[in-house]
């Protein structure tokens, strides 16, 4: 699962924020809380425009009106991603 698109749909609109969709996708994909403890795995999303972000860090429905694809990366991928972008500022990858 490193790295790869989530490939489910999930109605963002029936969750009510960011732990909601971590616990969402733990189960959904059989985690057993490692997602929500946040320990091995990093959210991260492309927005409309095409850029990659973590996830947490923008208003639950600002997120909701950008986002088009969600990603799990391990923790370990998200810091190699981050160390090899020049034109990282802030969450941007």
């Amino acid at each position: 699962m490193h790295g790869l698109s989530l490939c489910r749909a999930i109605d963002l609109t029936v969750l009510d924020g960011y732990n909601a969709l971590m616990k969402e996708l733990d189960k959904l994909f059989d985690l057993k809380g490692e997602l929500c403890a946040g320990h091995l795995w990093e959210i991260v999303y492309i927005d409309n425009e095409g850029d990659m972000m973590l996830v947490g860090n923008d208003p639950w429905p600002e997120f909701c009106n950008m986002v088009k694809k969600l990603i799990l990366y391990s923790k370990e991928e998200v810091k190699k991603m981050k160390s090899t972008n020049d034109s990282s500022k802030g969450d941007q990858l």
